[in-house]
């Protein structure tokens, strides 16, 4: 593993059953050494550790859930970029094993969720597509998806539109080395920046940090369906629609924090600009926007830290 790069884990729930196994994306020099041949369309040189690894990992869960008296009921592989494309091979080698080889149970379905993984070549076509269901999410401006030749024959190709655009990666990478054959100083820059934009939109984080606070991020992976323009429909639709904050400028300071003064403790007696209904005077806010304000307010009055809510760009 220390040669190849290769790092994954397995999860297990003694409660449900679930078992998950994840894939580490692209962290250091072996790896990168391993994308070139992705790219190339040539099967990842670490594809058989992975394999080996969800292999014993299984075993491993299986001990686990029976030592626990439960029965396994479903299985996720999952990782980004390079973790996504080990996990589409995982799910095809685990899909294609059958009798006494099988180390998966007849009845137990294989889940694979990737994030921006490129293709997997030949082995794209060598599993059983009865055995799982396969989803690819990718930014609108990432280009590693089309990377590495065919995906886990059955993908769902999720391209959500979230992070830069194709213009301004591919498109301006492409653009930019077609200019640069004639004016360098004017196509290099382009080449650059494209691949800048490129990268912010395979960042792993970003589709993650998107889809959170969408209906798409309370369904379970196994009844996602097989429909990109359902999953793209659910993420989309928010779960709440915040209501509008309407504030009230207040030009005399006093009256002011009179009229809107709430005491809330002995140590912070009042909050200077927040009315009975909720609305904060533009003059409290110094520059904060509203979500701010309300979190700052809430650590300097003890309250209970929660999760910060997560807005979909427009």
């Amino acid at each position: 593993m220390d040669q190849a790069g290769y790092l994954g884990q397995i999860y297990v729930n003694v409660n449900t059953g679930e078992v998950i196994i994840a894939n580490r994306g692209t962290q250091n020099l072996a790896n990168v050494k391993t994308d070139g041949g992705v790219a190339l369309g040539m099967v990842a040189n670490v594809q058989p550790i992975a394999d080996e690894f969800a292999r014993e990992g299984l075993r491993a869960a299986k001990k686990v859930l029976a030592n626990a008296g439960v029965k396994m009921s479903a299985l996720y592989t999952t990782g980004h970029s390079l973790g996504g494309a080990e996990a589409e091979g995982q799910a095809q080698m685990l899909s294609a094993q059958n009798g006494v080889h099988a180390l998966l149970p007849a009845d137990v379905h294989i889940t694979n969720f990737s994030i921006d993984a490129p293709g997997i070549s030949d082995r794209a076509h060598q599993g059983d597509k009865s055995r799982y269901t396969s989803y690819n999410l990718s930014a609108q401006g990432d280009v590693v998806h089309k990377a590495g030749g065919d995906q886990l024959e059955g993908t769902v190709q999720v391209p959500l539109p979230i992070g830069p655009r194709i213009a301004q990666t591919e498109g301006m990478m492409l653009a930019g080395a077609a200019t640069a054959i004639e004016l360098p100083f004017v196509g290099l820059p382009m080449i650059a920046y494209g691949a800048d934009k490129a990268l912010e939109a395979h960042r792993s984080t970003l589709i993650l940090d998107q889809v959170t606070g969408t209906v798409l991020a309370g369904i379970k992976l196994t009844e996602l369906g097989t429909s990109s323009a359902a999953i793209l429909a659910a993420f989309k639709t928010k779960p709440t629609t915040p209501e509008p904050v309407t504030a009230q400028v207040q030009t005399d300071t006093k009256a002011a924090n009179d009229t809107h003064a709430a005491p809330v403790s002995s140590d912070h007696p009042n909050i200077w600009g927040l009315d009975p209904k909720g609305n904060i005077d533009p003059a409290a806010l110094k520059g904060d926007s509203n979500v701010v304000y309300a979190e700052q307010w809430l650590d300097v009055n003890g309250y209970r830290s929660k999760a910060r809510p997560q807005y979909r760009n427009a």
